[in-house]
């Protein structure tokens, strides 16, 4: 069946090619390649899930449950770092000014970490490099509380590890592999649904043994969404193969309807 699925679509591909000029058949040239390039790529996503053991719906359990368990280390993280700084004597000047140094150098983590991944072809491994590191880093958080230039340090070398940009990209992609794009909304939703649980539950272990508590727990929940990644197809498809059978020509007809 995956066979007669992509000979479907490299035949829709040379329907595109050899269509005529005008309008002699109701469409012009250029809708006449448009809608065979959408088929075409139709038919080589079908054939992508259909080559995965677990096929598109375990793609998109995949990319549920990195987004719930990326939103639920957040949800004991984000919202503790005032109160943790406070608590530990900073003063609001310097709360705010380790807060700000940690955003700003964030903002430049999503280009880092997309560019070593597109560079090293390895978007895997490069979000489980900064997963590692940015939760070895909410431990270091905890050992000097009271030090203000130790925080600045820790929580600024954090929003350069933040790799989640990274993770979003990756499981996006696979959903679009696989033809299960539309299906990435619904996939965010179990993270909203992650933080929901996350604040209260939170709350509760922080009062019961305070606020390091939390970034011990905030560091393997952050290594979960890793361990998911590396169920999906992320090499595959990035590399634009399905079930290893005429890659070139699948590859031909995705940056076809990327390009658009």
């Amino acid at each position: 069946m995956n066979g007669l699925t992509l000979t479907h679509a490299k035949k829709c591909l040379r329907v595109a090619s050899m269509a005529p000029d005008g309008d002699g058949g109701g469409r012009s040239t250029s809708e006449a390649e448009l809608a065979a390039k959408a088929e075409a790529s139709t038919a080589v996503a079908a054939a992508n899930a259909a080559s995965l053991r677990f096929g598109r719906r375990g793609i998109v359990a995949a990319a549920s449950a990195a987004f719930f368990f990326r939103f639920l280390a957040l949800g004991a993280f984000l919202p503790y770092v005032f109160l943790w700084l406070e608590q530990a004597g900073h003063s609001t000047i310097r709360m705010t000014f380790i807060v700000s140094a940690n955003r700003a150098v964030s903002f430049f983590a999503p280009f880092l970490w997309g560019a070593v991944g597109d560079l090293t072809k390895r978007h895997s491994l490069v979000f489980s490099i900064g997963a590692v590191l940015n939760a070895a880093l909410a431990v270091l958080m905890t050992l000097h509380p009271q030090d203000f230039y130790w925080q600045l340090l820790i929580l600024s070398a954090a929003g350069l590890t933040d790799s989640g940009a990274l993770l979003d990209a990756m499981v996006v992609r696979c959903l679009a592999w696989s033809g299960a794009a539309e299906a990435a909304p619904k996939t965010r939703a179990f993270g909203a649904l992650s933080w929901c649980f996350a604040a209260p539950i939170c709350g509760a272990i922080s009062q019961r043994f305070g606020i390091r508590a939390l970034f011990f727990g905030y560091a393997p929940l952050l290594l979960c969404p890793v361990a998911v990644v590396h169920t999906m197809p992320v090499r595959r498809a990035y590399g634009g193969q399905s079930s290893g059978q005429n890659s070139a020509d699948h590859r031909t007809s995705t940056e076809g309807d990327d390009a658009r």
